[in-house]
């Protein structure tokens, strides 16, 4: 039990030949954050917030990112089930015309992570949807599994049961719910 608890599913490197170089997912970037939150994280020398705020820069309103890309940002504003006016779009300034850039030796760790992980938005039709999918695939499956272990326990325990690791069903249950709870931003309620 505590081997599932602990376990980190890690998302693999996604293969860098799977990038289709349309440069859409560098002309639609957007944060979790506000941009002025990301710009206060960038003044307290949060070094991803330096770097993200001086490499990207800020379309001046919606309507310049949606004509950048109009299926992208629909698609970011529908998954994020947000106002689209909450949201702020940047581009990467260093794109050129061809789609490539200009300065990949030098380019941010973030550009160089990326795909970062399986829950980005990436553009319709984008190379990297089949190794998304499986990347999220692995993590689904192991919410699943702890939702399995959380029904017998629902079921089959009392709460106030001590188990073989030292713990009472009740602790064991509220761990196994903090770690679901994680994923609920991604619509782990339906899996």
């Amino acid at each position: 039990m505590n081997e599932l608890l602990n376990q980190t599913i890690e998302f693999e490197p996604a293969p860098l030949d799977l990038c289709l170089k349309c440069g859409r997912c560098c002309k639609t970037i957007t944060s979790i954050y506000p941009h002025s939150k990301v710009t206060e994280m960038a003044n307290n020398n949060e070094e991803e917030a330096k770097v993200f705020v001086n490499v990207f820069k800020p379309y001046a309103n919606i309507y310049e990112a949606e004509k950048a890309d109009p299926e992208h940002i629909g698609q970011i504003i529908e998954r994020r089930k947000s106002n689209k006016n909450s949201l702020t779009f940047y581009y990467c300034p260093y794109l050129s015309d061809d789609n490539a850039c200009t300065i990949y030796s030098q380019r941010p760790d973030c550009c160089r992570r990326a795909p970062i992980n399986g829950w980005s938005l990436f553009p319709p039709r984008c190379g990297y949807e089949g190794w998304q999918f499986e990347q999220r695939e692995k993590h689904k499956k192991h919410v699943r599994k702890l939702k399995e272990v959380l029904y017998e326990l629902e079921l089959l325990a009392s709460d106030d049961k001590q188990i073989s690791s030292g713990q009472s069903v009740k602790d064991l249950k509220k761990r196994i719910k903090n770690k679901i709870i994680e994923y609920d931003k991604f619509g782990s309620a339906n899996w």
